[in-house]
């Protein structure tokens, strides 16, 4: 019986295990799916969806990057196979000139692209041919693309500013773009030399590194809106890429640049047009409008319902990139992650208030800004026009802004009627406003209109003030005060004087009081000042002739949050407080214009009168 057993147990083991049919040599498949012997190199890159806009094709690039041809450990055929895995569309092969070099050019600097060339021959990856002038301040080091010939570019060895210039001149003759790299390298000071600055002013130079290997310059993003040229992201790099960066987390900086095709003249076309987003660990940063259309294209809505004055929506990125937008009320953040989803419900009477997209940089402080409605628009072919928030100035008359627009007619009016067609056309010029306004716009374009722009402009412009000495005003009432609005009218004046800062001191541990505080508060910088008041009972909050917090209400502990554009400089306020009974509390918090969070204001931002 044993035996038996025994026997069955083998047969069934002979079934189960193959039989080794050569034992001197078997080829292993699926270990050689992305080797060049099967003759399917790379079948299995790593996917990073980048989606399109309306008119341009999403092109991701790397366009600085060495190989064994100067002073990197890679060979030109290895970049092309990192690329081909790793999704990139487009790869400019820059090796340095004229140091460092190696013996491997054997004369010919062409030779390292001409390698990369044989191996990206019939794949989709587009190779750019280019060089990295290597030197010392005042030049530093410049990138030079879409060269024909690099044995045309002689420089001395070290060489002047004026050999630079020869060679620019050389470039510029037949059409190559020319990019400042890594201002912020090697001491961390991203400030231009004058040599770089008079280079960006003559439009030599067309593009600067906001991205180099790990390194980010907000600075470089002034640059780029100073002098109008594009802003890139670039690896830089002279390692192997999995030796730099997580493949499966993270990816090489790179630069999106949007374009019709990836002929050199529409890629030129595209650089030299400032269509180029800079994208590094999941920071992006660009021009806002353009960085406004590509997120109409990255968020998708799935559904979108409205019900007793809320909204449910559940939004899709399609993008390999998360986005976090915030407002001044940190509950109200929204995490969308990259080819994820978000779902939400907000009420609808805050769609039209301001979102910052914290992971992009329009300017070296300030983020892009949209309303949630923006993001709710879902698949229209023209998308609404917002108020560009990082061009609004103020003048002796008002407050000025621009309105980032779609292609195609905008009509927009100040003082909340519908822009029909009637309404005023926005021909790209600042608008000005003289008080706080209701912005409504609309684009319309081949007879598709656009969602509708509906937003409150509250804005307060600086005073004159001679004040120096630190304080807040005060005013205490006492009796059964039921709403801000009777703090003055119902309640009693008991005592008046000056606080070294926002308290209230003279009613802790009491029931029934109110308060009135007043002087002026320091704004530090022209902008968006989100405000939080939290209190037990009710408060509200004025800036000059604007109600920038309202939190009037009789129900314990609330949180009220607002917005007012401030010109940098000193404003009137007026804060007033009441307590019912039971507990007490109060405190103000803001957010200045570049700052991520919102935090305590200080009692040095508060001034008597």
């Amino acid at each position: 019986m044993k035996r038996t057993v025994l026997t069955a147990v083998f047969l069934t083991l002979c079934i189960a295990v193959p039989a080794q049919t050569n034992i001197h040599y078997e080829w292993l498949e699926t270990y050689a799916r992305n080797s060049e012997t099967t003759g399917t190199a790379c079948a299995n890159p790593r996917r990073v969806p980048v989606p399109d806009i309306p008119g341009y094709h999403a092109y991701k690039a790397d366009l600085h990057m060495h190989t064994i041809f100067s002073d990197a450990q890679v060979t030109p055929k290895m970049r092309v196979i990192e690329a081909l895995m790793e999704d990139l569309d487009i790869l400019a092969i820059t090796d340095h000139h004229p140091m460092p070099r190696t013996g491997y050019d054997k004369g010919n600097r062409n030779a390292g692209f001409n390698e990369a060339a044989k191996y990206a021959a019939g794949t989709d990856l587009k190779l750019i041919k280019g060089f990295e002038i290597t030197g010392s301040e005042p030049v530093g080091h410049i990138n030079v693309l879409f060269v024909n010939e690099l044995n045309n570019y002689n420089l001395p060895y070290p060489f002047t500013p004026s050999d630079c210039d020869s060679i620019l001149a050389v470039a510029k003759a037949e059409d190559a773009f020319i990019m400042a790299n890594h201002p912020g390298w090697p001491d961390q000071n991203s400030t231009l030399s004058d040599y770089i600055v008079s280079r960006f002013e003559d439009g030599t130079l067309q593009g600067v590194e906001v991205f180099n290997h790990k390194e980010f310059y907000p600075m470089a993003i002034d640059h780029a809106n100073r002098y109008n040229v594009a802003m890139l992201g670039c690896t830089d790099c002279h390692y192997p890429t999995f030796y730099l960066y997580d493949q499966e987390k993270d990816h090489r900086d790179m630069t999106i640049i949007f374009a019709r095709d990836k002929s050199d003249e529409s890629l030129k076309e595209a650089l030299r047009a400032g269509r180029t987003i800079a994208w590094a660990n999941n920071i992006l940063t660009g021009r806002p409008g353009l960085l406004r259309q590509f997120i109409h294209s990255c968020i998708k809505v799935v559904s979108c319902s409205e019900k007793n004055g809320f909204v449910h929506f559940k939004l899709l990125n399609v993008s390999d990139i998360p986005f976090v937008l915030q407002n001044s009320n940190p509950q109200e953040t929204i995490r969308i992650p990259a080819q994820g989803y978000a779902e939400c419900t907000r009420r609808a009477s805050s769609l039209n208030g301001s979102f910052s997209v914290t992971n992009t940089w329009v300017t070296s402080t300030t983020h892009l800004q949209v309303p949630l409605s923006f993001l709710l628009q879902g698949d229209a072919d023209v998308t609404m026009p917002i108020v560009d928030e990082t061009a609004i100035e103020f003048s002796d008359s008002g407050m000025k802004f621009r309105l980032l627009c779609d292609e195609g007619t905008t009509r927009y009016t100040l003082d909340g009627s519908e822009p029909d067609g009637e309404a005023a056309v926005y021909n790209g010029e600042d608008i000005v406003v003289t008080e706080s306004s209701r912005v409504r716009a609309v684009t319309v374009r081949d007879g598709q209109k656009s969602v509708e722009l509906n937003r409150q402009l509250n804005f307060s412009m600086a005073v004159k003030c001679k004040a120096r000495k630190h304080g807040v005003r005060y005013s205490f009432y006492t009796g059964d005060i039921m709403s801000t609005k009777e703090v003055e009218s119902v309640g009693k004046l008991v005592a008046k004087g000056v606080y070294p800062s926002l308290a209230i001191t003279d009613g802790e541990g009491k029931d029934h009081f109110g308060f009135v505080f007043t002087g002026y508060i320091y704004a530090p910088a022209t902008g968006q000042y989100d405000f939080c008041l939290m209190t037990n009972d009710g408060s509200d909050l004025c800036i000059g002739d604007v109600l920038a917090c309202d939190n009037d209400q009789h129900e314990g502990y609330k949180t009220s949050f607002g917005n007012v554009f401030l010109q940098k400089g000193y404003h009137r306020f007026r804060i007033r407080y009441f307590e019912g009974y039971g507990g007490e509390s109060f405190a103000l918090q803001w957010r200045v214009p570049g700052s991520p969070a919102l935090e305590d204001v200080p009692s040095e931002a508060f001034y008597l009168e």
